[in-house]
């Protein structure tokens, strides 16, 4: 049996922004193992386009699957969100789900030095520690 694998998956839309964030996380929830936990979330500028503020927020979880298979079903959830090329040009980035770690590996290398992407991981590091408190 495959071995549990750390994952961090950054989560954005800024269109119909909370509801397709909820969206993203009841789907998130259906995907990883059950030790998911969902940073705060935070409202930031929009980088590279013009478009309405973005809302982000974290996933951190472990997976069975493999890299491959999470990036797959990442992109399906994006679509059935509304994704799809033409919106993105209009800068309607209905849902954007990047993974950012996956079993010790880095991803999406400038996303780690935005100050939101730190104050998020701050925020989950807090809930891992209140979680294990709590145990």
């Amino acid at each position: 049996m495959a071995k549990a694998k750390e994952i961090i998956i950054a989560i954005g839309s800024n269109f119909t922004q909370r509801k397709n964030i909820e969206y993203a996380k009841a789907q998130l929830c259906g995907i990883l193992c059950d030790d998911i936990i969902f940073s705060k979330e935070a409202w930031t500028q929009p980088i590279g386009i013009k478009s309405d503020l973005f809302l982000n927020c974290l996933c951190v979880a472990t997976t069975k699957h493999s890299y491959k298979q999470i990036k797959i079903a990442l992109k399906h959830v994006e679509r059935k969100c509304g994704r799809t090329l033409k919106n993105d040009r209009l800068g309607h980035v209905m849902l954007d789900l990047d993974i950012l770690k996956f079993d010790g590996k880095l991803f999406h290398e400038e996303d780690w030095k935005r100050d939101y992407i730190s104050e998020l991981i701050e925020d989950i590091n807090m809930r891992i520690k209140d979680k294990e408190m709590e145990q």
